[in-house]
């Protein structure tokens, strides 16, 4: 399986797209996004797969969307994953610069 990217620097009211990429035949069944600190360890829930009332999306195969990047989105997140294969989780970081 793959995730990318796993570092990405964007712009705000730009648009983030973290990409997980299964492994052949992987399903994912359910998937958790954290913003998080470093290590992952002090964590907050943003979204899961299914949710609907957040300006966070997930989507079917986990991959995670940010629209209209603000710059409180900058930072560490921490992605909790079950698949058919397996229970994973990964960190990315993304660094948000200001538009001008």
């Amino acid at each position: 399986m793959k995730v990318l990217p796993s570092m990405a620097d964007v712009s705000t009211n730009g648009c983030l797209q973290v990409e997980f990429i299964p492994a052949s035949g992987e399903i994912v069944q359910h998937c958790d996004w954290y913003k998080s600190d470093k290590k992952g360890e002090n964590k907050k829930f943003i979204v899961h797969s299914g949710d609907t009332n957040s300006r966070f999306t997930v989507s079917e195969d986990g991959s995670l969307n940010i629209p209209d990047v603000k710059e409180d989105d900058d930072g560490y997140y921490l992605c909790e994953m079950t698949t058919s294969e397996q229970v994973v989780s990964f960190h990315a970081k993304f660094t948000v610069t200001k538009a001008f």
